[in-house]
């Protein structure tokens, strides 16, 4: 079960693909992280300012499944958690 990605290409350090495939986004990455507040890195009152909080982490994981099928994402950083992607410009 993994992330098939045949359309990579690298740029200038990063990498541009179209996540395909089976991804997964595991309930606890929303709800144990993305979700909750936090002292460091915290990104619950941005979620929260667009309507995404605990009571509705659904609907989180169906907006960011939607912006996957419509943009490609481009890696910024690994850290501990994993790659971080963004929104290609």
């Amino acid at each position: 079960m993994g992330t098939r990605c045949p359309e990579l290409c690298l740029g200038e350090s990063q990498a541009i693909m179209k996540l395909q495939g089976n991804i997964l986004i595991p309930e606890a990455k929303l709800t144990e992280y993305l979700l909750v507040l936090r002292s460091e890195d915290d990104k619950s009152k941005f979620l929260a300012q667009v309507g995404f909080t605990q009571d509705n982490p659904d609907q989180l994981k169906q907006a960011i499944f939607n912006l996957m099928q419509t943009h490609d994402a481009v890696s910024d950083r690994q850290d501990k958690y994993g790659t971080t992607w963004l929104k290609a410009r």
